[in-house]
């Protein structure tokens, strides 16, 4: 039974075999076949993805290259402009291109806007676009600062700001449109920082730029650095801010000074110390340190180069009242002093190191009394020595060698006393001649010896090339001549061979002579000796006595410096009156000479000599009444005495000039007591009557022979 089961299953296995096997072979050649398509169909696929391949490195190269024109300028050459964008993309993957084309498509916006002084907000700024007003006098007090994209585009992070503020200094950090700075509080923002966190700052730069007050528009800075400047109070006026592609080249040029600091402000900073104020704030390149019109000194000051010039040292030293010059310093010590009161007077700067080789300091000063001197360079002196000016403010500037743009040397730098020109002098005396020449200081003439000068010439002699340019220019009073023209260097004022004597000389000088110094005389006059200094075209010596001038001594000095002795009574002048005037047309036989003035009822007592008379008493007298005149005329004294009587009146010490008419005494009784005293008035028979003391002293002094005068 097993065994025919076997044979059955056997049979059914080989009819099942035999009726399905040419479907099998049907099945397997379908299978074969379809192999081989696969295999076709994988390599069809293997070259369309070669070609596509191909195809997507030909449209990437057209899309690079349609970049590079976009991107190119159209001044320069294609190989110029693709070798750019290679310098910017060889490394860059399709994917990489890829997302950076949907970064580009999806750009988002910076949006901003700010508080200005004494307007408030202003309208909405976005890419770029100015915020505030470069033009206005008003600063930004506020500034709110936010991004701005659809929702699709939302990128995770924020945009951070900080604000330093007048007087405040810089806030804490805000971001995403809050405010930084202040509103109504009049204080100005001074400085900025911008930056992003997260993905922002991962995907976009931020660029910014201000302008601040009296520089104007600062550079471009980036991702939280500072833009504006502290420590100088520049408020900001304007603000610029954009938001860049990591990597863009269409970027702003970072080319010059976004911030402003104490070490970078310019190319060279300087600050001064003035008395009554203390140290000023710094200032830069040609900026006046100091102050003007406000007769304050600079005591102190410190300079240096800015911290990006690192290939040499700029050093200095300052001329100190009482102290001279002081050791050079460098690179921000401090030249002068503070505490002790002291001015600076001069000051001189150099550069130091390889920097003095491409460039030149320039500088100059302000003094008081003269202003702006010129400007000086590379270590030559600026202000004054000498002369106890004080230097009230200061320049400096930097400049490259060879530029044009460099202040102008043509006016004097320094003033000194070292300047200053000698004088030589020579005078012609009566009897000698032309003495020898005489230098600054030397006496010319003669003292002692009753000899007159009666010419003069002087020179100013320049002997080092920078003494003070000029002359000198001079003019005498001439014996019964008068006031000769004025004459100059070397030419002969007065006279030769004539024997006239010079009386006063006036002396002055020109040009930088007469700017920077001071020209002082004396004069020695017969009868009378040296008299005081006298400066800058003054009179020297006498008038109206015929006294000649015997000797002279000339001093130049720097100007508004101390005398070289007193100045006063330099010039010995005697002035008329009235009666002196009249005086003078009189000769006496004696040194004396009476005047009597019916007008005025005086008496008028001179002595000298004709032409020369010097008044020495002056009295009420009472002359004759109307009825009884005193007689007129010009008479000389005669005869004197004691006392004589006149009916019951006594008048004592009398003094006859003409017949009956005599000086005397006023009425006394012959008891001695005064009867009549009265003068000042005409009331005698003719005589003149003047106090008891007054009539003895023409008794006991005027000689006869005197010259008596009565007039009205």
């Amino acid at each position: 039974m097993k065994k025919m089961s076997g044979k059955i299953i056997s049979l059914l296995m080989a009819m099942i075999i035999c009726i399905t096997s040419p479907v099998m072979i049907y099945a397997e050649e379908n299978v074969a076949e379809k192999n081989e398509q696969i295999e076709i169909d994988q390599e069809d696929k293997k070259q369309n993805e070669q070609v596509n391949d191909l195809d997507n490195s030909s449209e990437l190269e057209k899309e690079n290259n349609d970049n590079q024109y976009e991107n190119s300028n159209p001044t320069e050459s294609n190989s110029d402009v693709t070798m750019s964008d290679d310098d910017n993309f060889q490394n860059e993957t399709n994917e990489e291109k890829a997302e950076r084309e949907i970064s580009e498509e999806n750009a988002i916006d910076i949006k901003y806007k700010v508080h200005m002084q004494s307007i408030g907000w202003l309208d909405d700024k976005i890419n770029g676009e100015t915020g505030g007003d470069d033009s206005s006098a008003n600063h930004i007090e506020g500034i709110c600062i936010q991004t701005s994209f659809d929702e699709q585009q939302k990128i995770e992070g924020s945009l951070v700001y900080q604000a330093h503020v007048s007087d405040i200094g810089w806030q804490e950090e805000v971001s995403d449109g809050k405010l930084a700075g202040t509103t109504g509080r009049n204080k100005a923002i001074e400085a900025l920082k911008i930056r992003l966190t997260g993905q922002l700052e991962e995907q976009y730069d931020v660029y910014y730029r201000v302008c601040i007050d009296k520089k104007g528009w600062l550079g471009w800075t980036k991702n939280g650095d500072m833009a504006g400047s502290i420590g100088f109070a520049y408020g900001l006026k304007a603000v610029q801010i954009k938001l860049y592609n990591k990597g863009s080249v269409d970027v702003p040029t970072q080319d010059k000074k976004a911030a402003l600091t104490e070490k970078n402000m310019g190319d060279v900073i300087y600050q001064a110390h003035v008395s009554d104020i203390g140290w000023k704030k710094q200032v830069v390149d040609g900026e006046l340190a100091g102050t003007t019109g406000k007769n304050k000194a600079v005591e102190a000051f410190k300079i240096m180069l800015s911290d990006e010039m690192t290939n040499g040292s700029i050093v200095y030293r300052a001329h100190v009242a009482g102290i001279g010059w002081q050791k050079e310093v460098a690179d921000g010590e401090l030249a002068g002093t503070t505490g002790q009161a002291k001015a600076v007077e001069a000051l001189a700067i150099n550069l130091k190191g390889e920097i003095s080789n491409e460039y030149d300091i320039y500088y100059r000063a302000h003094i008081s009394d003269y202003g702006w001197l010129g400007w000086a360079k590379n270590g030559e002196v600026a202000g004054s020595e000498g002369y106890a000016l004080k230097l009230e403010a200061f320049q400096i500037k930097l400049v490259k060698k060879g530029s044009t743009d460099k202040p102008l040397q043509s006016e004097r730098s320094y003033l000194s006393k070292n300047c200053i020109s000698k004088v030589e002098y020579q005078a012609h005396v009566s009897s000698i001649g032309w003495q020898d020449i005489k230098k600054t200081g030397d006496i010319a003439g003669t003292t002692g010896c009753g000899k007159n000068i009666e010419a003069i010439a002087m020179a100013v002699k320049q002997t080092n090339a920078n003494d003070y340019a000029g002359g000198i220019e001079y003019r005498v009073y001439i014996e019964k001549t008068g006031w000769s023209n004025w004459v100059a260097n070397g030419n002969i004022a007065g006279t030769t061979g004539q024997g006239k004597h010079i009386e006063a000389i006036q002396i002055r000088l020109s040009g930088d002579m007469g700017k920077y110094c001071d020209v002082y005389y004396r004069s020695h006059v017969a009868n009378i000796g040296w008299l005081g200094w006298a400066k800058n075209g003054e009179t020297a010596g006498s008038g109206g006595f015929s006294y000649g001038m015997e000797a002279i001594q000339i001093i130049l000095v720097s100007k508004n410096t101390a005398a070289p002795g007193n100045v006063k009574d330099h010039y010995r002048e005697k002035k008329y009156d009235e009666m002196e005037l009249k005086a003078n047309i009189y000769s006496s036989l004696t040194p004396y000479l009476i005047l009597v003035n019916r007008s005025v009822h005086k008496v008028y007592v001179f002595q000298g000599r004709m032409g020369n008379w010097k008044k020495i008493r002056e009295w009420y007298c009472g002359d004759g009444a109307a009825s009884t005149p005193t007689v007129e005329g010009t008479f000389k004294v005669q005869n004197r005495g004691y006392y004589f009587d006149s009916g019951a009146a006594r008048c004592y010490w009398w003094t006859q000039f003409y017949g009956n008419y005599l000086f005397h005494s006023v009425l006394y009784n012959k008891n001695g007591t005064l009867m009549d005293g009265r003068v000042g008035m005409a009331l005698s028979h003719g005589c003149v009557r003047l106090e008891i003391n007054n009539a003895k002293w023409i008794y006991d002094t005027i000689p006869s022979g005197s010259t008596v005068v009565v007039y009205h």
